[in-house]
């Protein structure tokens, strides 16, 4: 593997073989928006047409994925010094800090961008985890049974 992790030149491709991430986050982010739109359509049917809700065992799975959501941030932080460079105690050579430490800035943004947007992903998963943990709450609590589809709605939005 390279040392910088970019994108492999190929004569065979104009643009060399960089492009694949760029068209697969692109295709991620369309299916996504399509998913959005789904969920927001099916919570303003839930609207206009409620639907029974087991509050307990809803509200057991948004927990659940929350926790999931959580994790999954936790093991995509930005931990730039998890590659072993360590820059604590004596140093066995003599560089005196003259050099940049951002890591992400030697040819390894790429890599760091798709990290970092699947961080915020899982972050904003998370967040949309806990409106749906407060919706079942106060709909389990007052009867509120609108309150999830609205939430829904949001959570799509």
């Amino acid at each position: 593997m390279r040392a910088d992790a970019g994108p492999l030149p190929d004569p065979r491709l104009t643009f060399g073989t960089g492009k694949l991430g760029d068209l697969a986050g692109f295709a991620s982010a369309v299916v996504l928006a399509l998913i959005a739109l789904l969920i927001g359509w099916e919570s303003l049917v839930r609207l206009y047409s409620p639907v029974a809700i087991d509050f307990s065992q809803a509200i057991a799975v948004a927990v659940a994925g929350l926790g999931v959501n959580l994790l999954c941030a936790w093991l995509l932080r930005d931990d730039h010094h998890h590659h072993g460079h360590h820059h604590q105690g004596p140093h066995p050579h003599n560089h005196h800090h003259a050099h940049d430490h951002d890591h992400r800035a030697q040819g390894r943004s790429g890599q760091n961008n798709n990290l970092r947007a699947a961080y915020l992903h899982v972050l904003a998963d998370a967040l949309t985890s806990v409106l749906a943990i407060a919706a079942l709450v106060l709909g389990g609590l007052y009867g509120w049974t609108w309150m999830d589809p609205a939430m829904g709605i949001v959570g799509a939005s």
